[in-house]
């Protein structure tokens, strides 16, 4: 039975995070021929006592959790890979959470990568309507986007450059030092979702709130040469806790060699009459060479 997190004053995330890599350590180095089921399932339950901190502590946690501890969680998730080549082809929730933790390393990993990002919405009226955004990343802690006006208004660009978040745009142009100001600046005034628009974000949510599968490989064309379709691991989340308002369920694509996400579809499978966001596609552009400043409110 999993801890109760929300009473135990003296529970701290790092602690189950230390656990969590412990008995990746403890269980990988047996021998194969040690029941090897036995050490799964238990890293597997160390997996998930570290996923149920509640949501408010991780939100003012997360950003020192992944500075401070990114080393640890990079040897918890190449223990995750071995372990994931190592299981039974049958067992595909085992493999899905490794594919999961190496796409999340991946995602942290220095290189510029390019998405874009389609937002389908619907309206009160009952129609629905398609936002197309632009989103550059280098590891975890630089990012870009470019999300279009939909008057006569320049594009807004808003990220982060490692020291600070900031937005951009002639005349409103301006820097952050707290995420969660960027996050309410954005949804009051561009009704953007920002932890819902970045990679880390999403695969840490896919990891601690969903109950992962992994559905057959699918070919894709391959975003550097796109006269060829290579396979792609295929994962899909479904929420545990189906009253949050976050996504029903999410589908991610990736590279089985790099780790590397190809495609996420978030999907909130809004019900008859509902109205706001139905459906969000990341898909990988390319890995362009872009400018020093390309990151910094400089630079837009």
């Amino acid at each position: 039975m999993a801890r109760d997190h929300d009473n135990d004053k003296s529970f701290e995330p790092i602690d189950a995070h230390d656990r969590f890599v412990d008995a990746l350590v403890r269980h990988a180095m047996k021998p194969l021929s040690e029941k090897r089921s036995e050490w799964v399932d238990r890293a597997m339950r160390s997996i998930t006592e570290f996923q149920v901190e509640p949501a408010s502590l991780r939100r003012d946690r997360k950003q020192r959790f992944l500075s401070r501890h990114w080393l640890r969680f990079a040897i918890a998730a190449s223990l995750l890979v071995v372990m994931g080549v190592l299981w039974p082809d049958s067992d595909r929730t085992n493999s899905a959470y490794a594919t999961v933790v190496r796409c999340l390393e991946a995602a942290k990993e220095a290189g510029t990568r390019h998405y874009t990002i389609t937002v389908e919405i619907r309206g009160p009226m009952g129609g629905s309507y398609k936002n197309v955004l632009d989103l550059y990343l280098d590891g975890f802690d630089r990012y870009a986007v470019r999300s279009p006006s939909l008057g006569p208004r320049p594009d807004l660009w808003f990220g982060r450059n490692s020291d600070n978040y900031w937005t951009a745009r002639p005349n409103e142009s301006q820097t952050f030092i707290d995420r969660r100001v960027l996050q309410q600046w954005l949804a009051k005034r561009e009704q953007l979702e920002e932890e819902w628009l970045l990679l880390a974000p999403i695969l840490e949510r896919l990891s601690q709130d969903y109950e992962l599968t992994l559905l057959e490989d699918e070919l894709l064309p391959d975003p550097t040469q796109l006269d060829r379709e290579i396979p792609y691991k295929r994962v899909r989340g479904v929420l545990r806790d189906q009253s949050l308002p976050i996504p029903l369920q999410i589908d991610v694509w990736a590279d089985g060699e790099t780790g590397v996400a190809r495609k996420f579809i978030l999907d909130w499978q809004l019900g008859e009459g509902q109205i706001g966001v139905i459906k969000r596609t990341i898909e990988l552009v390319g890995e362009p060479e872009l400018p020093k400043d390309w990151f910094d409110i400089e630079g837009h």
